[in-house]
């Protein structure tokens, strides 16, 4: 296995990689070091704190294993949204001759 000093931070930076839709880990690695607020959101308070690409890959690999994204997903799903009832009305305007 790998350390787990970074873990925390670099699933947090899987979400923002997702939110800002970063392709590519090289990219989110340089916006990382380049946009203090996002570095700090992510955890890291220093440039030089940001681990390799490397070791983003080996976790990023290891949280896609363990589906942690659906499994915190259900729990959020389950937690505050089972009790309630969505209605979905789709109306396609659509002109038929």
């Amino acid at each position: 296995m790998f350390p787990v000093k970074h873990n925390q931070q670099i699933a947090i930076s899987m979400i923002a990689k997702s939110v800002y839709n970063i392709q590519i880990t090289r990219d989110l690695i340089d916006r990382l070091h380049s946009d203090r607020v996002l570095r700090v959101l992510c955890g890291w308070r220093y440039k030089n704190d940001i681990p390799s690409e490397a070791t983003f890959s080996r976790v990023f690999k290891v949280i896609s294993e363990l589906k942690i994204a659906k499994k915190a997903q259900d729990r959020f799903i389950k937690k505050y949204l089972s009790d309630t009832i969505y209605l979905y009305n789709a109306i396609d305007s659509t002109k038929i001759h």
